[in-house]
């Protein structure tokens, strides 16, 4: 999968990151192997593999998941250099799971309860802008049948 970044998915995810206070923000898509960062801050990464993956975790949830200090949560992949997390699966209404959109810290830290709101808000937005986005139906079409 080789999709492009657009304004409008940089926006949210700098907007994210900018009302979570965090250095790092990324939007993932995912299909059977991988998450594919289709709009990131922070990261000089293109796909993280599914399978043994943080990401894999969250996109399984139904709410938005904060995790203070990776370090202390052995059942986590270590991330280099990343100590906190917080993230939100991008469920569709049939309830397919599309993507995680998360923001991350070098310090451990959490969120207070008007940050995780914003994140929940986004992540929905965040999914209404994919299917919106040219190209995205058809790219959806794909990774939802395989």
């Amino acid at each position: 999968m080789n999709i492009s970044s657009e304004a409008a998915f940089d926006n949210l995810v700098e907007l994210v990151a900018h009302i979570c206070e965090t250095p790092i923000a990324a939007l993932n898509l995912l299909d059977n192997d991988r998450f594919y960062l289709r709009s990131a801050i922070g990261l000089d990464i293109c796909d993280i593999s599914r399978h043994d993956s943080l990401f894999e975790y969250i996109s399984q949830q139904n709410h938005a998941t904060v995790i203070e200090d990776t370090q202390q949560h052995s059942n986590f992949p270590s991330i280099a250099g990343i100590r906190f997390c917080a993230c939100i699966p991008l469920i569709d209404n049939a309830n397919r799971r599309l993507g995680v959109l998360c923001v991350f810290d070098t310090i451990p830290r959490g969120l207070n309860s008007a940050q995780i709101k914003a994140l929940d808000t986004l992540a929905v937005r965040n999914t209404q802008l994919c299917y919106k986005s040219p190209g995205m139906a058809f790219i959806f079409s794909i990774v939802l049948e395989m």
